[in-house]
């Protein structure tokens, strides 16, 4: 009845112990790094009270918990660049220090995940790719990082700090990096050592991340300090190092503070002043090399807390034996400890290593000093000590006297791949741990799994492993195997929960989380405490569903899109998940479906929570796939309808503009008439002499910019109504690809001040102009592809990612096109529309009657019709005999909202692919607004009219008489529904260190991203045109959220930042 239990279905969890992968970032070579992580974790899911559609008066508002209810849930690199490189005998000062370390070069960003709402101490990190960028641009490295446990080891670091319990946190992270891609390494040892060893062992690249210092107002920055080095085999995935110094089993220094430091008023326990601090020792070199990355107390400004002198060290025989000392003090407080990624370095004496084999290591500290208030730099001052902890002695000095801080415990026990899992009914996850003892396997061990409490829900024994005991291999290996058992089913009975003074003991929370301790006899005391866990595996058992074999929305499809909605509100600037008509609109179809099929690890993944069950998933695919239409009762109407949007409420209805204009365009008042046009349409409006020139030399010599000039134009022939036919000479191939980047440029020189004003729109207002510029977008982005393909069909290059194709605002378009329009980025208003938006799509000649056109110079329309005279000129030539040498691109999806990229293979195709783009920008012609020719059926309004539209608050519609007038329906404009942003926002406007700040960085990373993807996909990786498409829904995310952002003192907010570059 049930295949999966038939099947044995499991995650391919269990490596054999030589295959397995370690983080061996400790070892030398070895990079490190530091900068602030944006952590703009989401919310509202961290609540039970939110997650009942149904009952809205449930919902914590912001003000209650609710603390960043529009996070995208990103992970993000901020201003983090490579600060230390060590590599085998060679100079410290590596070439590659300096270089930026990005995590979403040409992807989305990276998400972080909870495991479930009644466990978040159990958050991944998805969808990191890394990329270390040199100061010149160049990429010296890409790679892909598995998943990544993000609080494995979390414990207060910032103790005694009596403010938001985030702030106090600290973590560390571990993983490993495939898919290693090496760019220009020259000049650098460490990379070209990392390379050298990558590529002769086929290893992968392990990394580190210590995240603490979070902020939590406003900004959600966190410090972050990491290193990157060489994987090796036979070490866990997921655990820094082969040994580990910890601080159980140790009783650390009771000391005595002073009423002025903010511990003395701590309730209860102080953690410990040192955390966890893993090690690994190269047997060859004799080097050890200790991570402190996570180890160290800070205080309350985040800086650590200065507790004395510490010293690495090895006791002699038996427990009161003298210590060795292993080198100098560990300089925790010099200020580049952060730089060198808290990491320490020492060459052991043959002694020291040959003690180390058998012996614990050792943190210790000098007894005779204790920490009591800061002093003037922040970081405590010493003095003296009441300490009961055991006094040792130095084997070199006796006099000193030395307690012990951090000590290796005999046995290490820990997972050595994936310990997180998400099981469905009859499902079964493997975990395989591994045992060891002073860096050695243990093997004949009886290692035990206990089940862990059942967090505020039941059933007990849900998930049980197929044994609860066995016994370490030779390697020191065991494995356990976890079976769903029982159907979970909805809703989850929770523990009494207040939601607005309402108490609630059950909420339909999506399966339940079960958790499992591993042990041995020899290391029971590793069992999870206050201060973090490194031997929990948490699994997830989703809530059992009988997949229906026909889904339909009101019963299925709905109710589980409702709930994203409303846990994930970032999301609802551009879809509505539980609204039908926005879910069926082609666009978003298309992307559901793209979503919900990339590789779980994609940033990109829908649900960004990972928890919807393979079985949802499945059913909602077969539902998009299969052209949804609802099934309605007549009971189910009347909820479907509650579901649709509002029209939004006319506030702005006035026949004058009030901020500059006096009246309305007298087109909005008139009307064009429809006449047929022949054939020879096109080429006599492009010989006509009967208008004086009103463009002279002068004026075009002002927007005059390297590379920008077009090369089909000859300078002195143009005339108001005319373009003579280019010359022989002028008419080359070489000519023709120039101008055809040229094109490039200039149909994305019209994105960025469509999307900021589009970006400006608060959500819910001013709808229908939101979805007509959006239209817009989309179309111009297809006419980038459509004549990419062009251009790679006459056997040219197409650039996009670079300073030298993307334009800068306020500024002139490219090639000279409308040289006295000056293309600003500002909110929208009609005003903006009028002058900006219609200026760029202004037709050549646009008529009311047949005998009085008004003529523009310049336009887009003539930059097209150069193209589409020199294609034809060079008719029989052979231009396109490189349109097979590399593949084209094509819109990823079908839709009736856009129309067909082509695929250039001659010149009948390439005179088609300029006619459609010149038609969907300024009309069929001077007497018709439709897109005549183009591909998209029914036609459509050119991208002119439509806008036109918006300034005349009027549809353009054909009347009785033959006549195109704006007297349909209205298009409403709500002003007090756009954001107040301060116009061409810039880099140079923005101060750093504010919200305004971190916002335009993420959005300015995101549209970065873009560029590369483009770039990417315009090189050949034609599979890439989905990611780029999804890649404008993250900028939509973040542009969206810088708008929201005031600029304080100013009555203005922030907006998009379009440099190029921002460094």
């Amino acid at each position: 009845m049930y295949p999966m239990m038939t099947a044995h279905l499991t995650f391919a969890l269990v490596l054999l112990w030589c295959h397995v992968t370690n983080g061996s970032y400790l070892d030398v070579p070895r990079l490190t790094f530091t900068g602030r992580v944006h952590v703009d974790v989401a919310t509202m899911n961290n609540n039970p009270c939110n997650y009942d559609v149904n009952r809205p008066e449930l919902i914590i508002p912001p003000s209650g918990g609710n603390w960043n209810i529009n996070g995208t849930g990103q992970f993000t690199f901020f201003d983090v660049s490579v600060t230390s490189a060590v590599a085998t005998n060679a100079p410290i000062q590596d070439a590659i220090i300096g270089s930026r370390v990005v995590n979403n070069l040409n992807m989305p960003y990276p998400k972080i995940v909870d495991l479930d709402v009644d466990h978040q101490l159990s958050s991944e990190v998805y969808g990191l790719h890394l990329a270390i960028v040199r100061t010149n641009g160049d990429i010296a490295l890409q790679a892909r990082a598995e998943v990544m446990p993000l609080v494995q080891d979390i414990w207060t670091r910032r103790i005694c700090d009596l403010s938001n319990a985030d702030e106090n946190m600290g973590t560390k992270a571990v993983t490993v990096l495939t898919d290693i891609k090496w760019g220009n390494i020259a000049g650098s040892h460490v990379l070209q050592e990392l390379q050298t060893l990558t590529a002769n062992n086929h290893r992968n690249l392990s990394i580190t991340l210590n995240v603490f210092n979070f902020n939590r107002v406003g900004q959600y920055l966190a410090t972050v300090v990491g290193a990157i080095g060489v994987a090796y085999a036979n070490e866990p995935l997921h655990f820094a190092g082969d040994r580990l110094m910890t601080h159980h089993d140790v009783e650390q220094i009771s000391l005595p503070l002073s009423s002025d430091d903010p511990c003395s008023k701590a309730n209860g326990t102080i953690p410990p002043w040192i955390f966890k601090a893993p090690f690994h020792i190269n047997n060859n070199a004799l080097r050890l090399s200790v991570d402190f990355g996570n180890s160290l107390t800070t205080n309350e400004q985040g800086t650590l807390r200065n507790i004395g002198e510490i010293w690495l060290g090895v006791q002699s025989g038996v427990d009161n034996g003298c210590i060795h000392i292993i080198g100098d003090a560990i300089p925790y407080m010099e200020t580049n400890w952060n730089a060198v990624g808290s990491i320490v370095d020492r060459i052991l004496t043959t002694e020291q290593y040959n003690l180390l084999l058998t012996s614990p290591l050792l943190v210790v500290r000098t007894a005779i000093t204790f920490i009591s208030k800061d002093d003037p730099i922040g970081h405590g001052s010493i003095g003296s000590s009441s300490s009961t902890s055991p006094i040792l002695h130095s084997c070199v000095n006796n006099a000193l006297q030395l307690q012990v801080m951090l000590k290796e415990p005999t046995h290490f026990l820990r997972p050595t791949h994936h310990y997180l899992g998400r099981l469905e009914y009859m499902q079964e996850m493997t975990v395989q741990l591994q045992l060891t003892s002073y860096g050695k396997p243990v093997k004949d061990e009886t290692v035990t799994v206990t089940q862990g409490e059942v967090i505020r829900s039941v059933p007990r024994g849900g998930i049980v492993p197929t044994s609860n005991t066995d016994k370490t291999n030779e390697q020191g290996l065991v494995s356990f195997t976890f079976r769903v058992n029982k159907k979970i089913t909805l809703p989850r009975q929770i523990l009494r929960q207040d939601c607005n003074n309402i108490t609630i003991s059950q909420a339909p929370i999506e399966g339940q989380v079960y958790f499992f301790y591993y042990s041995t006899s020899k290391t029971q005391h590793d069992r999870f405490d206050e201060t973090g866990s490194t031997n929990r595996i948490a699994i997830r058992a989703f809530s059992f569903f009988d997949e229906p074999e026909d889904p339909n929305w009101i019963d299925h499809v709905q109710p589980i899109f409702k709930q994203y909605e409303q846990l994930f509100p970032v999301m609802h600037d551009f879809i509505r998940l539980g609204n039908y008509t926005q879910v069926t609109l082609a666009r978003n179809l298309h992307m559901l479906e793209f979503a919900m099929t990339v590789d779980i690890n994609h940033p990109n993944y829908m649900p960004v929570t990972r928890d919807l069950s393979p079985t949802k998933q499945r059913m909602i695919l077969k539902w998009l796939r299969h052209k949804p239409k609802p099934k309605f009762s007549k009971s189910e109407i009347s909820n479907v309808l509650e579901s649709l949007p509002s029209r939004p409420r006319l506030m702005f209805s006035m026949s004058r503009f009030s901020n500059g204009l006096e009246s309305l365009p007298s087109r909005c008042t008139a009307c064009y008439v429809k006449e047929e046009v022949d054939d020879c349409y096109y080429q006599s409006l492009y010989t006509r002499r009967n208008v004086k020139d009103k463009v002279e030399d002068s004026t075009r010599s002002k927007v005059k910019r390297s590379g920008w000039i077009r090369p089909l134009f000859r300078r002195g022939v143009l005339r108001a109504r005319a373009v003579t036919r280019a010359t022989d000479s002028s008419c080359n191939v070489d000519a023709l690809r120039q101008q055809l980047q040229l094109a490039i440029n200039l149909e994305f020189a019209t994105v960025p001040p469509y999307l900021t004003s589009m970006y400006s729109i608060i959500q819910g207002h001013n709808v229908e102009i939101y979805k007509r510029i959006q239209s817009v977008v989309i179309q111009e982005m297809q006419h980038m592809i459509q004549v990419a393909n062009i251009l790679i069909a006459v056997g040219g290059k197409p650039m996009i990612d670079s300073e030298e194709h993307i334009p800068s605002y306020p500024g002139n378009l490219p090639g000279g096109v409308l040289p006295n329009l000056k293309v600003t980025l500002e909110k929208l208003s009609r005003k903006h529309v009028y002058e900006v938006l219609m200026g760029i799509e202004v037709p050549h000649s646009i008529s009311l009657d047949s005998d009085n056109p008004e003529i523009f110079n310049d336009t887009i329309g003539q930059f097209y019709k150069e193209i589409q005279v020199c294609i034809e000129d060079l008719k029989g030539k052979d231009i396109f005999i490189h349109s097979q040498d590399q593949k084209q691109m094509e819109w990823p999806w079908d839709a009736p909202y856009v129309g067909k990229v082509l695929i250039v293979k001659d010149h009948a195709t390439a005179i088609e692919a300029v006619q459609g783009i010149m038609d969907q920008g300024e009309g069929a012609s001077p007497l018709d607004p439709s897109q005549g020719s183009s591909t998209i059926e029914p036609p459509f309004l050119a991208h002119f009219y439509n806008f036109e539209e918006i300034v005349c608050q009027k549809h353009l519609v054909l009347n009785e008489n033959g006549r195109f007038c704006y007297n349909g329906d209205p298009v409403p404009f709500d002003p007090a529904g756009v954001w107040p942003m301060h116009p061409n926002p810039g880099k140079d406007k923005i101060p750093p260190g504010t919200n305004c700040y971190t916002a335009a960085r993420n959005f300015h990373g995101a549209y970065r991203a873009l560029l590369r993807k483009l770039q990417e996909v315009f090189d050949g990786n034609t599979e890439g045109m989905k990611e780029s498409v999804a890649l404008m829904h993250t900028l939509a995310v973040h542009g969206h959220k810088v708008m929201q952002i005031n600029i304080e003192g100013t009555g203005e907010n922030c907006g998009p930042v379009w440099d190029y570059k921002w460094d």
